[in-house]
């Protein structure tokens, strides 16, 4: 490769490195290792304007966090709450995405609970693992592989719950089943889910 070529591709190289470090955090170095507890399947339901239900087959409400180990650069701070961004195959529309935590332990793993508000839906039979972004040193694109389903009382997707999807959900709550309504994910659409509808009618992101 001539000068030329050399000075254009440090160029290009310059402009993708200035892109992605406004978003960087400092206090971390980089990821060498992550895992999703607990590993799925796992479903969770999404509200527009508050945390997130996480459940596995059955109904069995759990948490979900969200591990890695992390080094700290000198004497930099413990991280701070982490901004996270489901890139795809995460829930069908958010408006926010946060963590609560991190928490740190003696062997360096830092804890995330993943807070996601957001309606719409993806589950069994849709395609697209899910790949979940943070913005650490440098930023990490991780592959939390299949079996993580999301699924909202904003069954539209228009990040309000309102009449609109009360004639969704009727609909599936009267006909086959549809995983977008059943939302503890007990296998199906029953009396339990018009708890979740109710309690989120007029619920829409700030």
């Amino acid at each position: 490769m001539n000068s030329r070529g050399v000075f254009l591709l440090l160029t290009l190289l310059g402009s993708v490195l200035s892109v992605q470090s406004h978003a960087c955090l400092p206090s971390i170095d980089y990821i060498t290792d992550f895992v999703f507890e607990p590993q799925g399947p796992l479903s969770i339901c999404v509200f527009p304007n508050r945390a997130p239900s996480s459940f596995q087959a059955g109904g069995r409400e759990v948490q979900a966090v969200l591990r890695f180990p992390v080094i700290l650069i000198g004497n930099s701070p413990e991280p701070h709450p982490v901004p996270i961004e489901w890139w795809f195959g995460g829930p069908g529309v958010v408006c926010a995405a946060s963590s609560e935590g991190p928490e740190r332990d003696a062997e360096g793993w830092v804890s995330l609970m993943p807070t996601i508000r957001g309606g719409g839906h993806n589950g069994p039979g849709d395609t697209g693992a899910i790949s979940l972004w943070i913005p650490v040193c440098p930023n990490q694109i991780l592959e939390l592989g299949g079996g993580l389903y999301f699924n909202s009382p904003d069954i539209s997707g228009d990040l309000r719950i309102d009449l609109s999807d009360v004639g969704l959900f009727a609909g599936d709550f009267h006909g086959s089943y549809a995983y977008r309504s059943d939302f503890n994910w007990d296998g199906a659409v029953n009396l339990s889910d018009i708890g979740f509808m109710a309690g989120g009618m007029g619920e829409s992101c700030p």
